[in-house]
């Protein structure tokens, strides 16, 4: 019976951390007008899942997430400034593409979907390697695509699991403000670092 309430404490422990996370999200998100925030606030929210994973936080998830999101304010913001340029360029290539015809087309849609696997890669492992090692960025693009290559069914993995939980949330959107963004996080995070757990000395000489 005690062993079950630990349990049961642990798990609602677990849940009200995600709840508070996904709120800082927001706030610090919106703290930045939103166009300088949401990088900011992503990069603060992987590291802090990250030191929760090692360790309990004795300093508190507010102050931990500040100090975080000061950290990574400028990094993360020449990220944003390169991952929307790259957008842009999709989008206007994926215009391009849709008006050529065949079989033009189909050489566009493929270059493009490689382009969109490519970015895929960035966006699951950048965040949680910036978080667990003290790289340059274009180091840790780099390595986010070379982990994406390495690690193939991990690397769908975690995008199956976005896509699950991309179904939960357009099913039931009032869980939205509460998990929208902690709890994907939450498995990339915990994902890459069992994937960076597996190839640490590759990762240290990259």
């Amino acid at each position: 019976m005690k062993r079950l309430l630990i349990s049961i404490t642990s798990m609602l422990h677990f849940i009200g951390n995600l709840v508070i996370l996904n709120g800082l999200w927001l706030i610090f998100t919106t703290l930045g007008l939103i166009a300088f925030g949401l990088f900011p606030s992503t990069a603060a929210l992987f590291a802090v899942i990250r030191k929760t994973l090692h360790s309990r936080s004795e300093s508190g998830l507010l102050k931990d997430y500040w100090f975080f999101y000061k950290k990574e304010f400028m990094r993360s913001n020449v990220f944003g400034c390169i991952f929307i340029f790259f957008a842009y360029f999709f989008y206007i290539d994926w215009k391009l593409v849709q008006s050529l015809s065949s079989p033009y087309s189909l050489i566009g849609y493929v270059l493009l979907l490689g382009l969109l696997l490519v970015s895929s890669m960035v966006i699951i492992y950048l965040f949680s390697l910036l978080a667990h090692y003290e790289i340059p960025l274009a180091r840790g693009i780099k390595t986010s695509i070379l982990l994406g290559i390495l690690y193939p069914f991990s690397t769908l993995m975690m995008l199956f699991a976005g896509g699950i939980l991309y179904y939960v949330f357009s099913t039931l959107p009032i869980l939205i403000p509460f998990f929208g963004v902690s709890v994907y996080a939450y498995v990339l995070s915990k994902s890459a670092i069992s994937v960076f757990n597996r190839n640490e000395n590759k990762l240290e000489a990259a």
